[in-house]
C-alpha cells in the first residue's frame, strides 16, 4: 500500500494494486471503450476517467522502482472512440445513438490522447513522450497534442503555467 500524505494533513491510503487490477477490468473486451462501474455499459468520457489512471499508476509503480507493462489496449479504446463514440457531424457522444454534447467530447478527446500516446509514460510535471511509443490508430495526421494526466490540459500550457508560478511564487 502508498500512503499518501496531502497538505491539509490527512493521510489517504492507496493500494495501487488492487486500483490497477480495477481499472484495468474496467475496460471491455468487446466494445473497447471503458465502464464507469461494474455492470455498466461503456461510455466515451470514461476513456479519460478511467484511463487517465494508467499514467498516474505507471508513474508510481516506476517510483516503487518495478517495471511496468501495458495496461489497457490503446487501439481498441482509440477505435471505439472514433468509430462508436465520434459523431459523424463533430464531436462525441455517450455511446451509438445518444447525442453529441460538450462534456463527452471533451472527455472522449482527452481519453484519445491517453489512447494515443501510450500510457503517457512521464514525469508528471511535463509530458515526454517519444515517437516511437504513440500508438496511433489511423495515420499520424490523427496525433492529438499529449495532455497532463491530472490537470488534463495540453502538455505545453501546464508548462507555461508551472514556469510561472516557479517564476512568481505566493507567500501567505
Amino acid at each position: 500500500m502508498l500512503w499518501i500524505e496531502w497538505t491539509c494533513s490527512s493521510t489517504i491510503w492507496l493500494d495501487v494494486d488492487l486500483l490497477l487490477d480495477w481499472a484495468v477490468n474496467r475496460q471491455m473486451s468487446y466494445e473497447g471503450g471503458f465502464q464507469g462501474r461494474t455492470n455498466k455499459l461503456v461510455d466515451a468520457c470514461y476513456a479519460f476517467w478511467q484511463g487517465g489512471v494508467f499514467p498516474l499508476i505507471k508513474h508510481i509503480i516506476k517510483q516503487r522502482g518495478e517495471e511496468t507493462g501495458e495496461f489497457l489496449n490503446h487501439f481498441l479504446l482509440q477505435k471505439y472512440l472514433l468509430l462508436c463514440a465520434q459523431d459523424l457531424e463533430g464531436g462525441m457522444r455517450d455511446k451509438p445513438g445518444k447525442g453529441r454534447d460538450y462534456y463527452h467530447t471533451c472527455y472522449g478527446l482527452s481519453g484519445l490522447v491517453v489512447a494515443q500516446y501510450g500510457d503517457l509514460d512521464a514525469n508528471l510535471d511535463i509530458i515526454q513522450t517519444h515517437f516511437e511509443d504513440l500508438k496511433i490508430y489511423g495515420r499520424i495526421e490523427d496525433l492529438l497534442e499529449p495532455i497532463h494526466p491530472v490537470y488534463n490540459v495540453r502538455a505545453t500550457k501546464i508548462e507555461k503555467a508551472l514556469n510561472y508560478f516557479k517564476s512568481n511564487p505566493v507567500s501567505f
